[in-house]
């Protein structure tokens, strides 16, 4: 997303790392060590970001790098893969099986103990059908059968950096947008879980942020993790930026997105798309390799 257009001072940098160092923890903020440890998949398509992630749930563990996921027990033992991800959507047709274009994928959805893996497929150019291609598994088991769905989500933009959440009423998903030469602003979709999980027909609800600031970017949604929330709760979203990427003030964004699946162009996000909350943060300066090379962390 937008890059930083001045770096600050070495004394704002200075006052900004003072003021924004969390005090450690009484008993010094350590984490117990690893149940269980067992390597994974390297990097088996030799690409730069990798895009490593993964997901666990009660009896397995399934990984992706980059175009590539592996299926695991818990016990470490390779049960599945390496394979390419568009071998989800074998036999399938469209762009999810002609092209993998990676930024993969994987979530366990505990609310329904089904498996949810996604990737992006891309033409070679635009306009052109750009989809968000999901399979959910038709049991707990990442091994037996899935439902697959390739989204044809943009035809303008291509829809690079995805990150999806899984909430109740949808499986929502946020991407930077790019035209075929520059950024063109952030995206945000919800996908009709409940029917995605039957197998049936399912839509999708669509807001393109690039209208309302084409400075956001790299918003990220809720996914959630414990018990469902109330009944209705909308989707949550945040976006963290720097003072010099939307101006005045450092500070952390929150959007709300209400999804109608009833009568979908009620569908509402944010406020018209501007968040429905602004919460300034202590100062802080963005790495100073961001956009200098892949290989920083």
């Amino acid at each position: 997303f937008p890059l930083p257009k001045a770096a600050r001072s070495a004394k704002n940098r200075a006052a900004a790392a003072e003021v924004a160092v969390q005090a450690p923890s009484a008993d010094g903020g350590h984490l117990p060590g690893p149940l269980l440890s067992f390597e994974g998949m390297g990097n088996v398509d030799g690409l730069l970001p990798p895009d490593t992630n993964g997901d666990v749930g009660p009896n397995h563990y399934v990984q992706f790098i980059n175009v590539s996921f592996a299926i695991y027990n818990k016990s470490g033992d390779l049960l599945f893969g390496p394979a390419n991800e568009a071998t989800l959507f074998q036999g399938f047709g469209t762009g999810c099986e002609l092209y993998d274009s990676g930024d993969p994928l994987a979530l366990y959805d505990h609310l329904a103990d089904r498996w949810l893996l996604s990737f992006m497929a891309w033409p070679s150019s635009l306009p052109g059908d750009v989809y968000q291609c999901i399979a959910v598994s038709q049991s707990g088991d990442p091994l037996g059968a899935w439902h697959r769905y390739a989204f044809l989500v943009k035809r303008d933009k291509f829809n690079d950096y995805p990150k999806l959440g899984v909430w109740p009423d949808a499986y929502y998903m946020t991407a930077n947008l790019f035209t075929s030469s520059s950024f063109a602003g952030a995206g945000v979709w919800a996908f009709e879980r409940m029917q995605m999980l039957q197998g049936l027909p399912a839509r999708l609800v669509h807001f393109d942020l690039a209208g309302v600031n084409p400075n956001f970017g790299g918003i990220l949604p809720a996914d959630l993790d414990g018990p469902p929330p109330p009944t209705g709760a909308p989707g949550y979203f945040a976006e963290v930026d720097d003072e010099t990427w939307i101006a005045e003030q450092d500070a952390l964004r929150l959007w709300e997105f209400h999804v109608d699946w009833a009568t979908p162009a009620n569908s509402t996000f944010g406020q018209a798309g501007q968040p429905n909350l602004i919460l300034p943060t202590a100062p802080w300066s963005p790495l100073p390799c961001v956009g200098v090379t892949r290989n920083c962390i």
